[in-house]
């Protein structure tokens, strides 16, 4: 082998090592970076759990409070059937339909976020 050749197969080996050091580099990087957005989605399902139940108490906290002001302004409406009382039980169903809409909006926020 003269000099020639054998400063060629050098700079082949070389060439080689330092594609191969690239390639450990690389999959290092890419590694680490699978790494990362794992965690962010980990943190982000963590938080969106978080809000899920947030939403799921204040949806229970919400029906329980329109049932239990049903059957108080049924109970009041039977015991008491004066106009005032009657107006009342009458602007509460008109407010319920309100929350049964925010209801159903939540129930579709809810939905979303599971599918997500």
């Amino acid at each position: 082998m003269n000099l020639n050749e054998i400063q060629i197969e050098e700079a082949i080996k070389q060439r080689n090592r330092d594609s191969a050091k690239r390639s450990r580099e690389n999959k290092k990087i890419q590694e680490y970076l699978k790494n990362e957005h794992l965690t962010y989605l980990e943190n982000q399902n963590k938080q969106l759990s978080i809000k899920l139940e947030i939403l799921q108490n204040l949806k229970n906290a919400i029906m329980e409070w329109i049932n239990n002001s049903r059957n108080n302004n049924i109970n009041s409406s039977r015991t008491n059937e004066n106009s005032n009382q009657l107006e009342f039980y009458d602007e509460f169903f008109v407010q319920e339909i309100d929350i049964a809409s925010l209801i159903d909006q939540l129930d579709n926020t809810l939905d979303q976020n599971l599918i997500s």
